[in-house]
């Protein structure tokens, strides 16, 4: 934050499964020593942290009431837009997300890491119902329904994506706890490309994550015991080929013809030694 104070710590496997915020004693703290930061300094970025504050710890009418006075006093900046967008999604009036999200791309399209384009098509999604809620509406592609997925995309376009719902989803799973069908759907999709660069350690708890949220597909199922099957092979039976099979069969032949010369010729010894006799 503006003050130098830290919110959250990300879990250390880079998976993005939401931030680990920090919320208590410190946190009130934060909030009057970002109160009298701005005052002194009018610096509307401390006004600004402390309305992320007020979201984090869900007082969300607080922090509502915070960004509009923001706005009031210096319309169109990129962080009100952002948080006004978050905090209306968090309190279900989507429409009025959906506008600031809007609002927001045209600020700045390349804001978090450019990938507010699916925040638009999400709230999109939720506003239209179930129907829209697909790979096919939130991310205009998808993977196919083979045991292993597919991709038209070419490289620079599927590392964008994944970029795009890496950052997503760390931002929603910070807010939005499962089940969610939205969510789940883009940790799917999200696996399917981490599948398809061959990134199966990833994968794994990408869609383990997917079912958590309530994706109840079979594809899902097929997906995830491949990725499993993938990080542990079972150790396979090697089957004799017909040249190998020909090979023992000669071997045992020579090994029988040895036996049977070496018995006929002790009964030959045994029968010269009794005509001596």
């Amino acid at each position: 934050m503006k003050n130098g104070d830290y919110l959250y710590m990300d879990y250390a496997d880079n998976l993005p499964f939401g931030h680990n915020f920090i919320i208590g004693k410190f946190t009130e703290r934060s909030k009057i020593e970002l109160d009298s930061l701005y005052r002194k300094t009018k610096d509307l970025d401390y006004l600004s942290d402390k309305g992320y504050i007020l979201i984090i710890e869900k007082k969300y009418d607080e922090a509502l009431s915070l960004y509009l006075k923001i706005e009031k006093l210096k319309p169109n900046r990129y962080s009100t837009a952002s948080n006004l967008g978050t905090l209306y999604e968090l309190m279900g009036n989507n429409e009025e997300a959906l506008k600031w999200i809007n609002k927001l791309i045209t600020i700045n399209p390349k804001s978090h890491n450019g990938s507010e384009w699916l925040h638009s098509r999400i709230l999109e999604a939720k506003i239209n119902g179930t129907k829209f809620q697909t790979a096919k509406f939130l991310l205009n592609t998808d993977f196919g329904k083979e045991i292993k997925p597919v991709s038209q995309l070419d490289t620079i376009q599927l590392n964008k994506l994944d970029k795009s719902l890496n950052y997503q989803l760390n931002e929603r799973m910070s807010f939005i706890k499962p089940k969610d069908n939205i969510i789940a759907i883009l940790l799917f999709e999200l696996g399917n490309i981490k599948m398809i660069k061959g990134e199966f350690n990833t994968a794994k708890p990408i869609l383990e994550e997917a079912k958590r949220y309530g994706l109840n597909s079979p594809i899902l199922e097929k997906r995830l015991t491949y990725t499993k099957h993938v990080l542990n092979p079972k150790p396979k039976i090697k089957k004799e080929t017909g040249e190998e099979i020909d090979y023992v069969r000669t071997l045992l032949s020579i090994i029988l013809g040895i036996i049977s010369i070496s018995l006929l010729y002790l009964i030959f010894q045994s029968k010269k030694q009794q005509l001596k006799i």
